[in-house]
C-alpha cells in the first residue's frame, strides 16, 4: 500500500536512466479483502466554499477527453506512468479530479476523524466513509507516522482471497482520504496508482516477490561470505562478490518500490506546481514537499548505507588477490559498479531534494507551522507537522518490514572485519 503522510526536472539523469527494470517498480499493495460489502448510504455532509482556504469546487473540469488515452512517460527512478492520465487533473478542481478518477475505477472513500481528533472542513464531500475492512487498513498504517505527521491519504490493490493482486483484472483499486484533505493529496495518490499500473502492464516484481528475494539473497550472502572466511581462497571471491551485487539490486528496488517512490511522486507534483500546470493546491502541501523527501531519502539510504562497508570489505579483499585470480579481478571490478551505484544515488536524491528547496525557496520548505485555516494542517493544529502518504501492502506495518530488512543487511555487516569506506 502506499501512504501519503501529510513534487522542472533538474539534470538528475542517472536517477532517471540507471536500472530502467529495477526502479519501475510501483508500490502496489495487496491487501487481502472480503468480498465487496453492499453501497450503503450516507447523508452527505455540508458544504460551505467559504470554510476552506481553497474549496473543493475551484478549478476547471477534468480532461475526461484522456479517458482511455495513453502517453507512456519515465520519470524519476525510472519509474513510468500514462501522462495523459496525470494531466487530465492538473488543473481541475478536486471535485471534477475526484470524478475522473472514479471514472478510471478506482474507489475512493473518506475517512472521518475520529472522537476526539480536531474537526474541520471536509473537502471530500462526494465520498462516503469506507468499508470496515479498509478503515482497519488505515487505522494500523496511521498509527505508525508519528506524532509530528498525519496520515492524509492511502492507496492500495484490495484483491479477493485466493488470488494474485499482480493481476489487474482481480483487483480493486482503493484510495482512502483523510475527509479534510486537499487536492495534492488526489494527485498524490492517483500518481502511486498510475505507477502501479506501468508496473503490473511491464511484469516487475511487488512488493511480496520483493520479500522472497530478499531472504534468498540474504542466504546467499551468508553462505559466500562464511566460506571466503573460513579459508580466504580467491576462487571464492567471485561469488561473494555477485552475492552482494544482487543483494544491492534487490535492496534498490526495494526502495524505489517504497521510500524513493514516495520522493519521485512528490517531486514530479513539485515541478508541475513550480510549471504553473497542478493548480489549486493549498501553499502548505507544496511547503511540506522538502520535509517529506529528506525523511524517505533518510530511510531508504540507511538500507544501503548499510552495505557499503561490506561492499568496500569485499573490494579490499579482491585487492589481495589480483596478480594470482582472475576471480580477483572481476570481483574487483563489480564491487567497485556497486560503490559507485551506491554513491550515485545517495548524490543524487540529494541533488534531488536541494533543487526541491530551491524550488520551494529555504523559508517555506521547512515543516509547516499550522496556518490559521485549520483544515490545512489537519489533526496538527499548533504544532510543526507534515502530511504522509502511503501505499499499503500485503503487511500493513512498513516500519517492521524495513526494521527487519535493515536487521539482515547489518547481521551479514558483523561478520565483515572492518574496513574504511572510501
Amino acid at each position: 500500500m502506499q501512504a501519503l503522510c501529510l513534487d522542472r526536472r533538474s539534470p538528475l539523469s542517472l536517477l532517471l536512466c540507471i536500472y530502467i527494470a529495477a526502479t519501475s517498480v510501483a508500490l502496489g499493495g495487496c491487501a487481502k479483502d472480503e468480498p465487496a460489502p453492499a453501497a450503503r448510504k450516507y447523508e452527505r455532509p455540508p458544504y460551505d466554499p467559504n470554510e476552506f482556504e481553497i474549496p473543493p469546487s475551484t478549478g476547471d473540469a477534468a480532461v475526461f477527453e484522456n479517458l482511455g488515452k495513453a502517453r507512456i512517460d519515465t520519470s524519476y527512478f525510472g519509474k513510468r506512468y500514462n501522462r495523459l492520465d496525470l494531466e487530465a487533473i492538473l488543473g481541475a478542481s478536486g471535485f471534477s479530479a475526484v470524478e475522473y478518477l472514479q471514472k478510471r475505477r478506482l474507489e475512493m472513500y473518506r475517512v472521518p476523524r475520529p472522537p476526539g481528533k480536531k474537526r474541520a472542513p471536509i473537502y471530500f464531500v462526494t465520498l462516503d466513509p469506507p468499508p470496515a475492512v479498509f478503515e482497519d487498513i488505515w487505522v494500523s498504517i496511521s498509527s505508525g507516522v508519528g506524532e509530528n505527521s498525519w496520515l492524509a491519504g492511502l492507496y492500495f490493490d484490495a484483491c479477493p482471497l485466493n488470488a494474485s493482486c499482480s493481476k489487474s483484472a482481480v483487483v480493486r483499486p482503493v484510495i482512502l482520504f483523510d475527509e479534510a484533505g486537499d487536492k495534492w493529496t488526489i494527485v498524490h495518490e492517483f500518481m502511486h496508482y498510475l505507477f502501479n499500473v506501468e508496473r503490473k502492464n511491464e511484469g516487475l516484481e511487488d512488493h511480496v516477490q520483493l520479500e522472497k528475494s530478499r531472504r534468498d539473497e540474504v542466504a546467499k550472502a551468508n553462505q559466500a561470505l562464511q566460506t571466503y572466511r573460513a579459508n580466504g581462497a580467491p576462487e571464492h571471491l567471485l561469488p561473494l562478490a555477485r552475492a552482494y551485487e544482487s543483494l544491492v539490486d534487490v535492496t534498490y528496488k526495494r526502495t524505489v518500490q517504497r521510500e524513493f517512490e514516495e520522493m519521485a511522486v512528490e517531486y514530479l507534483l513539485l515541478n508541475d506546481w513550480k510549471d504553473k500546470k497542478l493548480l489549486h493546491v493549498l501553499a502548505s502541501s507544496v511547503a511540506n514537499t522538502v520535509t517529506y523527501m529528506q525523511e524517505n531519502r533518510r530511510v531508504a539510504m540507511e538500507l544501503l548505507d548499510a552495505l557499503e562497508l561490506q561492499l568496500v570489505y569485499v573490494q579490499t579483499e579482491s585487492d589481495k588477490h589480483l596478480a594470482t585470480s582472475n576471480d580477483a579481478v572481476l570481483a574487483k571490478q563489480k564491487m567497485e559498479a556497486a560503490l559507485t551505484f551506491v554513491r550515485s544515488v545517495r548524490k543524487n536524491t540529494e541533488e534531488m531534494v536541494a533543487d526541491a528547496r530551491q524550488t520551494i525557496g529555504p523559508q517555506k520548505a521547512k515543516a509547516p507551522q499550522a496556518p490559521a485555516k485549520p483544515q490545512a494542517v489537519p489533526l496538527a493544529a499548533a504544532r510543526r507537522a507534515h502530511r504522509h502518504h502511503g501505499v499499503a501492502g500485503c503487511s500493513a506495518d512498513h516500519e517492521a518490514d524495513r526494521q527487519r530488512w535493515l536487521r539482515d543487511l547489518r547481521s551479514i555487516g558483523e561478520r565483515v572485519p572492518h574496513a574504511k569506506a572510501n
